[in-house]
């Protein structure tokens, strides 16, 4: 349960209030803010566009597309707040860059969650990242063990595009929900003809006199059996009618 709020109007311009005993609010002290203001004090934040700002328990996180890279903009996350959920592993008054390995250099990310004590973050290379309270076992480790810094939670290699939208990721008090299709709906033709062309996905090998190994799918192959017996037949009856 979250104490303190941030608004963004469409200027781009964030307001705020609420609790800031842990330095929530990210204005370089503790002062609580009882009236909702336009957050003047802000600091530490490069110029760029925030795509998100959400509110934890005692910490903030705010998700920042970096103008100073001109190039393929690098999405960057500024933590604030509670040490035990903030990534750091202490407090931090003001919005603080989590920096970790794991956000390699073509690796940008698609979406956060900020939960009651902890955070998912999920990345274009199909990377889950967590960290914070475990307690419940929310950051999905089998144990419940806290995760002060930013760690890989273990998952199925998955293949993300930055252009879809069929990815949800969300923390609640004591829970995490994550959803992945590998499928694109919009376009589910040219998703499934793309699944079925990936080696990993196919059932049945074909071993050539060359020693060349051909990948299908039984289920292609069944297909397609059926629809030559069915043209040999009508082939069958045009030929027994011409006789």
């Amino acid at each position: 349960m979250s104490f303190h709020v941030f608004l963004l109007n469409s200027n781009q311009e964030l307001f705020g209030c609420g609790d800031n005993d842990y330095g929530q609010l990210g204005l370089g002290e503790s002062k609580k803010e009882t009236i909702i203001q336009k957050l003047t004090k802000i600091q530490n934040i490069p110029k760029g566009k925030i795509i998100d700002i959400q509110s934890g328990n005692g910490d903030s996180i705010m998700l920042i597309e970096d103008e100073n890279e001109n190039q393929n903009p690098k999405r960057k996350l500024y933590s604030c707040g509670y040490w035990q959920s903030n990534g750091f592993g202490k407090n931090t008054y003001k919005f603080t860059e989590i920096k970790s390995s794991l956000f390699e250099n073509d690796d940008n990310i698609l979406d956060f969650s900020v939960g009651d004590y902890h955070t998912l973050i999920l990345t274009s290379n199909g990377k889950l990242i967590g960290f914070g309270n475990n307690y419940y076992g929310q950051l999905g480790t089998g144990n419940k063990e806290y995760q002060l810094i930013p760690f890989q939670i273990e998952l199925p290699k998955l293949r993300f595009n930055e252009n879809i939208s069929n990815y949800h990721i969300s923390c609640g008090l004591r829970r995490s929900f994550f959803y992945y299709s590998p499928l694109s709906f919009s376009n589910l033709e040219e998703d499934l003809i793309k699944l079925f062309r990936r080696k990993e996905f196919c059932d049945i090998s074909f071993k050539t006199k060359n020693g060349e190994i051909i990948k299908a799918h039984k289920l292609i192959l069944k297909y397609r059996l059926n629809q030559n017996e069915n043209q040999i037949e009508k082939i069958q009856e045009i030929i027994s009618k011409i006789n």
